[in-house]
């Protein structure tokens, strides 16, 4: 294994933006509260971006519009170490959009304008596969053909498969996948495959056990924001205690979670509980960070918060 770890994953991106605002005032406009942010992110994007802060060799795959939106993700990417040679921009293709309103004391209300690429070419996932990765990180968020596909595709080549969900899309057929190394999951999405609701240990193992009668994995986790994560070997149940900051905008947190989680699990040999605290650690400083367009840390930010 390389000394620097190189890391492939598939997925989708996006840009986004944050506008956040208060009561009407005289002409009926309302003043915003904070300036507009713009980031950009999706389901593997923002996971390959918090791979590339940590230090680790980020590649994604995946497809951009060539729009403005999409210009400007190829550079923002490419500028933050990510390895973009296998980010193709479809011709006339429009690159998916998130917008989210926030009014003071309000919920927020998210927008989306889906991204109109067409479907992944499978020959762009196998040229991706020619850098040689050390692990393979994919998202359940995928089409269940380019997911399938990929995974396939590194258990052929013996490389460690990361699954990672915020939620599935309705053609996912988890008994069809080939095993696993590690399947992390936000409470969301295992509530969405098993029906239970995440609370204390018990219902976490009884999520875990249904999950791994639908997913073949060697580890299961769970992110629980702000209350850590949960670990599921097989055999045993642990809870990782969280790290608490002063504030906490989970809203990208999780893929920073992700990215800790596979890098460190790699880096370590397969250290799975110690992995598991360094991701804890970079998903408390992702969140505590809220707003920030650069939030997720480098591998040094989460060494001296572990320290602390």
């Amino acid at each position: 294994m390389s000394a620097k770890q190189a890391i492939l994953t598939v997925g989708t991106v996006t840009a986004n933006l944050s506008l956040c605002y208060g009561a009407p005032s005289e002409g009926h406009v309302a003043v915003m509260a904070e300036p507009p942010l713009t980031t950009y992110g999706g389901a593997g994007g923002g996971q390959a971006l918090a791979m590339a802060k940590l230090g680790y060799r980020s590649i994604l795959a995946t497809l951009v519009g060539d729009d403005a939106n999409g210009e400007n993700l190829l550079h923002h990417f490419a500028k933050a170490g990510v390895d973009t040679r296998f980010m193709l921009s479809v011709a006339g293709g429009k690159t998916a959009v998130v917008t989210t309103l926030k009014k003071e004391g309000e919920e927020a209300e998210t927008l989306l304008y889906p991204a109109k690429t067409g479907k992944m070419p499978l020959n762009l996932i196998d040229e991706a596969f020619m850098t040689m990765p050390d692990g393979l990180c994919v998202r359940g968020e995928l089409p269940f053909e380019v997911l399938l596909y990929s995974m396939k595709k590194a258990e052929s080549k013996g490389i460690p498969i990361f699954l990672d969900a915020n939620c599935f899309r309705r053609d996912f057929l988890p008994h069809e996948l080939p095993k696993a190394e590690i399947c992390s999951l936000s409470e969301e999405a295992v509530e969405q495959l098993t029906g239970i609701q995440v609370g204390g240990v018990d219902s976490s193992v009884k999520a875990a056990l249904a999950l791994s009668s639908m997913i073949s994995a060697k580890y299961f986790v769970f992110r629980l924001g702000a209350r850590g994560c949960f670990l599921f070997d097989g055999k045993m149940p642990y809870h990782i205690s969280p790290y608490r900051l002063a504030a906490f905008d989970f809203s990208r947190a999780g893929d920073g979670f992700a990215a800790a989680l596979v890098g460190a699990y790699l880096e370590g040999g397969g250290q799975i509980r110690s992995a598991c605290e360094f991701a804890n650690a970079a998903m408390a400083l992702t969140a505590a960070r809220g707003r920030e367009a650069d939030a997720f840390p480098t591998k040094e930010e989460v060494l001296l918060l572990q320290k602390k």
